[in-house]
């Protein structure tokens, strides 16, 4: 009987030790960790940096998280930056094998990821044309219409208050005696949030799946409250 038991019991005093983690395929990683310019059918397609630093910090590898900055591998830092992977986790267009965090976030995974992002670096363009003069007037982008909103319903709330969290910090962060670290985050707030209400307007697009808008719901609580966290601290 104590033979039949003792596996199990390893099991269970290894909190989830036995479970086996879904290891995705080189295309998988692609698909998810893809940078947001590149077409979603590219099998070459460059990997999203700021992702793969947050697996970095993740992944609990020492040799993975050398030369991160202090700042993203700190608790923080860590829970900050999970907000992108998990709209990338949460969008159906980059995830259809619904890899969760914990399998990307695995050690092997990571390395393999870091090293599909050096394959698919694209390599420098040589180019004959003369360089640009200092005085000539640098060309303005070409921005692509505004489109309306989609209504998000009730799980627009979360998203919208995360909004109006980074707005004050950006507020904050424009003022003369602004704080570094505030400056950092206004930055990637404003980043995050654009992904973030893009996902979200894409899943109601898509059918309005509740389980995903929710995850998304949740990342947009967890930056608003990063932000006033932060606000605090600047204050």
């Amino acid at each position: 009987m104590n033979k039949f038991y003792l596996p199990l019991g390893a099991c269970v005093l290894a909190l989830g030790a036995c479970t086996r983690l879904h290891e995705p395929t080189d295309a998988q990683l692609t698909q998810l960790l893809r940078n947001e310019r590149a077409a979603a059918d590219d099998a070459m397609a460059p990997l999203d940096r700021t992702a793969l630093e947050c697996l970095r910090a993740w992944s609990g590898d020492s040799g993975l998280m050398q030369g991160l900055s202090p700042a993203l591998v700190d608790e923080a830092g860590r829970k900050n930056c999970r907000v992108r992977v998990d709209g990338f986790i949460a969008d159906s267009t980059r995830n259809a094998a619904q890899l969760t965090f914990e399998d990307v976030s695995a050690t092997a995974t990571v390395k393999r990821a870091v090293a599909l992002a050096r394959e698919h670096a694209p390599a420098p363009v040589a180019t004959t044309t003369a360089p640009r003069t200092a005085t000539a007037p640098a060309e303005a982008p070409i921005q692509p219409p505004a489109q309306p909103k989609t209504d998000l319903g009730a799980f627009g709330a979360d998203l919208a208050d995360a909004e109006e969290q980074c707005r004050k910090v950006q507020e904050v962060a424009a003022s003369p005696s602004q704080d570094q670290r505030i400056a950092a985050f206004a930055s990637f707030c404003g980043k995050s949030l654009t992904r973030l209400r893009s996902t979200m307007e894409t899943i109601m697009r898509s059918g309005g799946n509740e389980e995903k808008l929710r995850t998304v719901s949740e990342s947009a609580k967890n930056l608003a409250n990063q932000a006033r966290m932060t606000l605090g601290v600047g204050k």
